[in-house]
This record gives C-alpha cells, sequence and structure tokens, in this order.
C-alpha cells in the first residue's frame, strides 16, 4: 500500500487477516475507529505486479473497532476472528 493510502499506523494500521489465493484477493481490517475491511487484488498489487497498487483499496463497512478478517477458503466468505 502506499502512503496515503492505508499505509499502516503503528496504533490504528490495517490488520492481514486472510489471503484468498483462488480469488487473489487480501482482506486486511482498517483503521480501528473507521469500521472497514479493506480489499486488495493481489493478482495486479504483489511484490511483481504492481500496477493495481496505486489506487486505494476497497473498503468494506463492518461497525467500529472491526475483528481480523478471517476466511473459509471453501466458500470464500468473512468472519470476525
Amino acid at each position: 500500500m502506499r502512503a496515503g493510502r492505508g499505509d499502516p499506523d503503528p496504533d490504528f494500521g490495517p490488520n492481514v487477516g486472510a489471503i484468498d489465493d483462488a480469488t487473489h484477493t487480501l482482506y486486511a481490517s482498517g483503521e480501528a475507529e473507521a469500521g472497514t475491511v479493506l480489499v486488495v487484488n493481489t493478482a495486479t498489487c504483489n511484490a511483481q505486479q504492481t500496477g493495481g497498487c496505486a489506487t486505494a483499496p476497497a473498503a468494506i463497512a463492518v461497525g467500529a473497532f472491526p475483528n481480523v478478517p478471517v476466511l473459509n477458503p471453501a466458500t470464500h466468505t468473512l468472519r470476525g476472528q
């Protein structure tokens, strides 16, 4: 992630919770007070492919102070830990 677009903050920064290899998706809980889960396409934003990293990740509103997301790989669904 780039500065101003979700860089981790030592107190409230994103926490990687789940990576779905089948759908190339990374889910991270966003800043605690914002109450979001950030969604990153790892097919276009990773160590070898950085073209998709320039835009802010999609954010799903889940309520303040979300838990770290946990992935069910069989159903590709998330739940709070």
